[in-house]
């Protein structure tokens, strides 16, 4: 065994020949051997908690919408049979909620204070 065959990481096409951190994701492997740069999953945490904290400020159907269709992966149809409505529902829903998480994640907060999500009840 040659010795770059025994480093870890030496044949990036090999998955089980990369160091256990950088299986888990919590090393990025670089090209020039420089040290990760640790600053990118503390990003990664932030960005993850104003998503969660924008998300919880929309109403309970934008936020349904959103998460089944962003974080499930879930289509049109499949939504608008979850929840028995028409998923010309579904794609308002979506866009009101996405319009409304920009706002907040872009910090407009005129945008945001004078335009609130839409927040009427629809029956099902």
């Amino acid at each position: 065994m040659t010795a770059a065959a025994a480093s870890p990481g030496a044949n990036r096409k090999n998955p089980l020949a990369l160091a256990p951190a950088q299986m888990m994701g919590r090393v990025a492997p670089t090209a020039e051997g420089d040290p990760p740069d640790c600053a990118k999953p503390v990003e990664r945490a932030v960005t993850a908690v104003d998503v969660r904290t924008a998300l919880a400020g929309l109403s309970i159907e934008h936020r349904q919408v959103i998460v089944e269709m962003y974080f499930h992966g879930r289509t049109l149809a499949e939504i608008a049979d979850l929840f028995a409505i028409p998923a010309g529902s579904v794609r308002r829903r979506a866009y009101y909620g996405l319009r409304q998480l920009r706002r907040v994640l872009l910090c407009d907060p005129v945008q945001a204070a004078s335009e609130p999500a839409v927040t009427r009840s629809i029956p099902a």
